[in-house]
């Protein structure tokens, strides 16, 4: 098991302040990592190990926990899943920065209880399985939930785990050994990426906006992000052809340039290699 923490940045799309989603696989494979965003995990289907700072402990169906900002973790399920083939894994996840509301889960005198759960998840918290039965309907809604509706829910469900007890995970004297200066000039290039990534954007106009060599860029970038530039620019393009497929009636076309992508039969041969469909069939089979 990876036990040097690797930084992950989170992309949120343009409509969005936070991120709520849903995981299903055979297994959960992400790498031990931190990110800046708080973090709310219900396993809805699993089972295997949890590593959360320096506390490896299990989980299983039901876990609930919130993890604050820059805390490592991992969910690991390792043998327990090799052992059974035909199991799923599968969980609802909620991401949200500190300051995605403009500063008031500090500032609102209502919000209190609220804000000080999130002091107290610098070490995670785990919650009571009542405490998930009870929020599992809320997150469910939350994932299909738009605009002012998405607030309101993930506000109910914060609120409502405020009021419960919940056992910290990590060690009492655990401090993330992070290197704050990697997390901030990897934070920079991914913010300058995402704001340029639908025109040519090559590595070396990266490397240059933070002040590095475009060699000494790319080892940088692979180190800390665990994956190439490439690969990561290639994802947020995908990822935002995904979203124009699916929230407007943009040409197909139109939405291959808006993505950053340079020609058309490349953004199609691409996005089959990743979907396993055309871009036109996957606008079809979403369109209810």
């Amino acid at each position: 098991m990876e036990t040097r923490a690797k930084f992950e940045y989170i992309v949120t799309q343009e409509n969005e302040s936070f991120r709520c989603f849903y995981i299903e696989g055979q297994r959960f494979d992400h790498a031990y990592h931190y990110h800046p965003e708080i973090e709310l995990t219900l396993i809805l289907e699993s089972s295997g190990m949890r590593l959360v700072g320096d506390t490896l402990k299990p989980f299983m169906q039901g876990d609930l926990c919130l993890l604050s900002e820059n805390l490592p973790h991992l969910y690991h399920n390792g043998e327990l899943t090799e052992a059974k083939p035909d199991q799923k894994a599968r969980a609802i996840v909620l991401q949200f920065r500190r300051d995605c509301l403009g500063g008031v889960f500090d500032s609102a005198v209502e919000l209190q209880a609220i804000s000080k759960m999130l002091d107290r998840a610098n070490r995670g918290l785990r919650f009571p399985s009542e405490a998930a039965r009870a929020i599992q309907g809320q997150m469910t809604t939350l994932l299909r939930a738009r605009e002012s509706e998405r607030l309101c829910l993930m506000l109910e469900v914060l609120d409502y785990l405020a009021k419960y007890n919940s056992e910290p995970i990590a060690s009492a004297g655990y401090r993330p050994n992070l290197n704050d200066y990697r997390s901030e000039r990897i934070s920079k290039a991914s913010h300058y990426i995402l704001n340029h990534f639908h025109e040519e954007l090559t590595q070396a106009d990266v490397a240059r906006h933070i002040g590095m060599t475009t060699s000494a860029f790319s080892r940088f970038f692979q180190r800390t992000t665990n994956q190439s530039y490439a690969k990561f620019l290639g994802d947020i393009r995908m990822g935002h052809a995904c979203h124009l497929l699916l929230e407007s009636d943009m040409p197909i076309t139109d939405v291959c340039y808006a993505a950053g992508f340079s020609n058309l039969s490349n953004f199609n041969r691409r996005f089959k290699a990743r979907l396993g469909r055309s871009p036109r069939s996957y606008r079809d089979l979403t369109a209810f």
